[in-house]
């Protein structure tokens, strides 16, 4: 075997808008990181790397400027003969981040947490004068060399397995804390077995959190190192009361916040504070979290990463069968819901339905209706005000449009470009034939809806699209909902939801 050749990833600062304000890591004197090229962990939304951040001339000597310190939140740490600073490198794993603003809610997420910090630790000093919390202050670097090895195809394009980078892409630098990793808690409702009282104190911050913003938000997901003045947390998430993933995709919303105080036990610390009078009962947890929008319970199946056969973007090729495959995904995300229901794999659908209804396109309402009555479930029509309330419920929604060839060309080429983007526009009718697509929204922000395409893991965001809340209304999309009532339930259903609920850790009934 010959030696391994590393060359490792770089990248550098830039400045970037945040909060109204213009920020760069050179105004604290940190210059140009590098970054091993291979992910050392790999978490449901991002891959990790590995590095360090060179400092510039004026934070070279022995004695450093207290302001630099301070503005570094006393979590950047390096020794005193060496010119940088050990970090970790985090990129998105399921896109590309070429623009600065959509790391906006990760950064908010962790300025909301560094500004409720230091309040938590004077309202509660009377109580622990020996443990404070703070956060590790991130900075946003722009990729100047992906890096390789000899020995690997590594980089050559993101996967779930691994962080392949792209120059010129956004990612978040934070300082490597030194010291035992620990999470104390996480935004699912997890709580780590350790016990202590630092532990106490991490949980005791979650909730805190929550009862001095009177119900409004939760950190959590608290994540670091026990240091001798108290924890040194990094990379925070923060659940919203309004659910609109305000804080990105690991803001679970109302849910999330339920899952903390179901699994939350008050301690010495906060005992005396308030908390949520009704907890509600959870059902079933999401069951793909790389997915959530709010309380989005869409499984992806590995359908929508495996359909290269049915469509070629460039062409708009094999188009006639997007009604199948939106339908297979809607009836597959309803049953899911149903606990204990065997399901029907997705290909079978898909197969069945083309070989009634054709390979040249479908009305999708038809097709629901009647495959929706064998499986007990039901399907309507909806307007465009009534899709967020659909999915704040969990469920999925199919929309159809329709474009001309232009139009087509046009959002071909703005995804190419734009992986991760939101279109907000499209050029007006020709008066060219017009041709349908149907697809699976999944989830939205206040600006856009998150969309599962069908056109293979090759186009845009890994085969998701965002399209903005206005294009689609302008488009005269249909829109279509896919439920059940408990009357539509047969006794094993029942029987089952009721078995699920007695045996989670979430329940909240007693019986």
């Amino acid at each position: 075997m010959g030696n391994v050749q590393r060359v490792d990833s770089q990248a550098k600062p830039f400045r970037y808008e945040f909060n109204g304000n213009m920020l760069s890591a050179e105004d604290v004197s940190l210059k140009r990181a590098e970054f091993e090229p291979h992910p050392f962990d790999c978490g449901k939304f991002r891959v990790a790397f590995r590095g360090k951040v060179y400092v510039g001339a004026d934070a070279q000597g022995a004695i450093v400027d207290r302001r630099l310190m301070d503005r570094l939140n006393g979590c950047w740490q390096r020794q005193k003969d060496r010119p940088y600073y050990p970090c970790i490198v985090k990129a998105f794993k399921r896109s590309r981040a070429m623009q600065a603003a959509e790391w906006n809610k990760d950064l908010q997420a962790l300025d909301e947490a560094t500004l409720l910090a230091p309040k938590f630790n004077r309202d509660v000093k009377p109580v622990i004068p020996w443990c404070q919390v703070m956060f590790a202050s991130a900075f946003l670097y722009e990729v100047s060399c992906v890096g390789s090895t000899s020995t690997s195809a590594f980089c050559q394009r993101r996967n779930t397995q691994t962080g392949g980078l792209r120059e010129g892409e956004r990612v978040c630098v934070e300082p490597e804390l030194e010291g035992e990793f620990i999470k104390a808690n996480c935004n699912n409702g997890y709580v780590t077995k350790k016990k202590g009282h630092h532990i106490d104190v991490a949980q005791a911050f979650s909730h805190y959190s929550w009862w001095v913003t009177k119900g409004e938000l939760l950190i959590c997901d608290l994540q670091g190192v026990l240091g001798k003045t108290g924890w040194k947390f990094t990379d925070p998430a923060i659940h919203s009361q309004e659910g609109q993933q305000r804080f990105g995709v690991t803001d679970l919303g109302p849910r999330g916040i339920n899952a903390f105080f179901c699994s939350h036990t008050c301690n010495e610390i906060c005992w005396k504070w308030e908390k949520p009078q009704t907890l509600v009962d959870l059902g079933m947890d999401p069951v793909a979290y790389h997915t959530t929008f709010s309380f989005e319970q869409v499984q992806v199946s590995s359908a929508v990463h495996s359909q290269q056969d049915f469509a070629n973007i460039l062409g708009h090729e094999h188009a006639g069968t997007c009604y199948a495959h939106a339908a297979a995904t809607i009836i597959c995300a309803s049953e899911r819901r149903i606990v204990g229901r065997s399901l029907e794999r997705h290909f079978d659908i898909v197969s069945r339905l083309v070989q009634k209804h054709g390979s040249q396109g479908a009305n999708p309402l038809k097709v629901l209706t009647a495959e929706c009555g064998s499986k007990r479930l039901r399907c309507a029509t909806i307007n465009a005000g009534t899709v967020e309330n659909v999915l704040q419920m969990g469920r999925a929604v199919l929309v159809s449009f329709w474009l001309d060839k232009n139009q087509w060309s046009s959002l071909s080429s703005f995804f190419e470009s734009y992986p991760s983007g939101v279109l907000e526009k499209l050029p007006d009718r020709d008066g060219s034939e017009v041709s349908g697509h149907s697809v699976i929204i999944i989830g939205c922000d206040q600006k856009a809806w998150k969309i599962k395409n069908s056109w293979g893991d090759g186009f845009a965001d890994d085969g998701y699209f965002r399209f903005s809340r206005q294009l689609l209304a302008k488009l005269q999309a249909e829109f279509i909902d896919v439920f059940f009532l408990e009357c539509d339930l047969r006794d094993e259903d029942k029987k089952a939801y009721i078995e699920y609920c007695h045996h989670s850790p979430l329940r909240t009934f007693e019986s």
